[in-house]
C-alpha cells in the first residue's frame, strides 16, 4: 500500500512538473507562438529563438518588452516570412510598434489589429497584403506612423482617418486605392508627410489637403487627381 501511494505521488509530481513546463510561458509568449502558426515560411533564426519553454518572449528575436514582460515591439523586417497576419495579433494590448515590412505576407489586414489600442508605429510595407484597409484600424487614436506602401491594398481610403489626431506620417504609395482623398484627412493636424503616389485616386487635390498646415512632403504622382496649387503654397 505504501509503495502504491509513493508511486501515485511520484506520478502526480511528474504530471505537475509537466504542466508547469508547458504553461510557464506568459500570455504574450503564447500569443506569439499562436501567431507564428499562420506563417508558412519562418527562418531558423526565429523558430530556434521562439522557445515555448521560456517564461517570457522578451529575449526572442524581434521582440521587446516593458518591465512587466508585456510585448511592446514586434519587429521582423526582411526575414522572408510568408503566410498571413492572423487575428491573434489582437492579443497584444501593450503593443506600440508592429514592423513586419519587407516580407511575403498575404491576405487581408485583420480588423482585430484595432485591439492593439496603444499602437503608434505600423509598418507593413513591401508585402502582398490585399483588400481594403479596415476602418477599425484608423480608430486607433495613438497611431502616428503608418507605412503600407508596396502592397495590393484597394478600395477607398477610410474616411475615419480623421480620428488619427497623432498621425505624422502616412504612406500608402504603390497600392490600388481608388476614389477621392477623404476631406476628413484635413483633421490630421499633425500630419507632415503624405505619400499617395501610384494609386487610382481621383478628384480635386486641395479640397482634401488645404487644412494640413504642418504638411511638409506630399507625393500624389501617377493618380488621376486634379491638381491646382496656388503660387506660394507650402505644399
Amino acid at each position: 500500500m505504501e509503495l502504491y501511494l509513493f508511486n501515485l505521488l511520484l506520478l502526480l509530481l511528474c504530471f505537475s512538473v509537466s504542466i508547469s513546463t508547458v504553461s510557464s510561458l506568459n500570455f504574450d509568449g503564447v500569443a506569439l507562438l499562436s501567431l507564428s502558426k499562420r506563417w508558412t515560411s519562418v527562418p531558423a533564426s526565429i523558430s530556434s529563438s521562439w522557445n515555448a519553454s521560456d517564461s517570457t518572449p522578451c529575449q526572442w528575436v524581434g521582440i521587446e518588452c516593458d518591465n512587466d514582460h508585456n510585448v511592446v515591439s514586434l519587429k521582423l523586417t526582411g526575414y522572408g516570412i510568408s503566410g498571413q497576419l492572423g487575428l491573434e495579433i489582437s492579443r497584444f494590448r501593450y503593443l506600440k510598434i508592429l514592423d513586419l515590412s519587407v516580407n511575403k505576407f498575404s491576405g487581408k489586414i485583420p480588423t482585430e489589429l484595432a485591439n492593439c489600442s496603444l499602437l503608434e508605429n505600423l509598418d507593413l510595407y513591401e508585402n502582398g497584403f490585399s483588400g481594403e484597409i479596415p476602418e477599425s484600424l484608423f480608430a486607433i487614436p495613438t497611431l502616428a506612423y503608418v507605412h503600407l506602401y508596396g502592397n495590393r491594398l484597394n478600395g477607398s481610403i477610410p474616411g475615419n482617418v480623421r480620428n488619427l489626431s497623432e498621425l505624422v506620417h502616412l504612406d500608402l504609395y504603390e497600392n490600388q486605392f481608388s476614389g477621392v482623398i477623404p476631406s476628413s484627412i484635413g483633421n490630421c493636424s499633425k500630419l507632415e508627410d503624405l505619400y499617395l503616389a501610384e494609386n487610382q485616386l481621383i478628384g480635386e487635390l486641395l479640397k482634401s489637403l488645404n487644412k494640413l498646415e504642418n504638411l511638409v512632403y506630399l507625393d500624389v504622382a501617377n493618380n488621376s487627381l486634379e491638381v491646382s496649387i496656388p503660387l506660394g503654397s507650402a505644399i
